[in-house]
């Protein structure tokens, strides 16, 4: 379950450096609706990742053991990901319609397909459809999110800050 602290740990990192891109990307001491936007996602995803990381270890303290530890973990972090599905949307409906295409549509179906396809394997593997629950869904479901916040940072931090505001 190391493994699983190490995914733990880089979630956080990913969280904590989100301020330092919103630092980059404010103008005039203020942040955009779209630059929020980028944040929440990022956020989102790298928490998400971090809770979904530490449901293993916490599955074993509640008495847990074997394929049931999986079966609870991937159970909850499917839970997590409909957020992570849905939270985007709602987050969307919040922009302006010029800040809504200024969003990339290869990130946005990238996001909320592979995060889908990731939820699906997670109940797969509550219902034992890989054979007896294990971690790898879970891990791969992890890994997951955490590139979908790797990408919002990097997008944070390539935004043009200079580039007009609605």
């Amino acid at each position: 379950m190391d493994s699983f602290a190490t995914l733990t740990e880089f979630s956080v990192a990913i969280a904590g450096f989100s301020g330092i891109a919103i630092a980059i990307g404010a103008r005039d001491g203020r942040v955009s609706s779209l630059t929020q936007f980028r944040n929440r996602n990022l956020l989102n995803f790298s928490i998400g990742a971090a809770f979904g990381s530490v449901l293993p270890p916490l599955m074993g303290h509640l008495g847990q053991s074997g394929a049931s530890i999986w079966t609870y973990s991937s159970g909850l972090f499917a839970a997590i990901i409909v957020y992570l599905v849905a939270g985007p949307f709602i987050a969307r409906s919040e922009l302006t319609p010029s800040e809504r295409k200024a969003t990339s549509w290869p990130i946005w179906i990238l996001s909320i397909a592979g995060t889908s396809i990731a939820g699906v394997a997670q109940l797969l593997n509550v219902f034992g459809f890989f054979g007896d629950p294990g971690p790898g869904p879970l891990y791969a479901g992890i890994v997951w999110t955490l590139l979908m916040a790797t990408i919002q940072f990097y997008r944070l931090l390539s935004a043009n800050p200079t580039a007009p505001d609605d």
